[in-house]
């Protein structure tokens, strides 16, 4: 119906449009809510105003682990492919280590399925918010990155979906 044509008292409701989910929006939005709130308790713990933080991704590896254990390989599977890949052998006990604890995290439910790309993708993109919620200087780092400004290692303890964060 065209505007000034018929009463509008005898006129149709609109019909609504059909509202289409987008998964990958929705979850790049949960998953920065997380890093907001874990930046926020260690400022609220620490009683730090800062004036820079850093964010990192986890090292690629740890991303390759996290892709096994997310497809169901199990946990000798796992192993037996880290293994066999020469640069994982030699952080043995760190592979075996952390994919022990995703393991945990399977079993839970709670295993994120995030890719390296699209978490650092995601995190650049939410820095400038960051700067501004923050009120302060604001980097995000790729864990494989060697010349990251990162003084307080924070890349080696990040995992895929949890980045580590340095504040000062």
């Amino acid at each position: 119906m065209q505007c000034g044509e018929g009463l509008v008292s005898v006129a149709g409701y609109p019909e609504p449009e059909e509202f289409t989910h987008n998964k990958d929006a929705e979850a790049a939005e949960e998953y920065l809510r997380n890093v907001q709130q874990d930046i926020s308790d260690i400022l609220k713990m620490t009683g730090m105003k800062p004036k820079k933080i850093c964010l990192y991704t986890a090292l690629g590896w740890k991303y390759d682990v996290q892709q096994k254990m997310a497809s169901g390989t199990n946990m000798g599977d796992i192993m037996k492919q880290a293994m066999a890949d020469p640069e994982m052998q030699k952080l043995g006990k760190q592979v075996s280590s952390f994919a022990g604890r995703l393991q945990k995290d399977a079993k839970k439910g709670t295993l994120t399925a995030i890719t390296h790309d699209s978490e650092l993708d995601t995190l650049k993109s939410a820095s400038g918010f960051f700067s501004k919620e923050y009120n302060c200087e604001f980097s995000v780092f790729a864990g494989d990155d060697s010349d990251a400004y990162d003084p307080s290692n924070k890349r080696n303890v990040a995992g895929p979906g949890k980045p580590g964060i340095h504040a000062e």
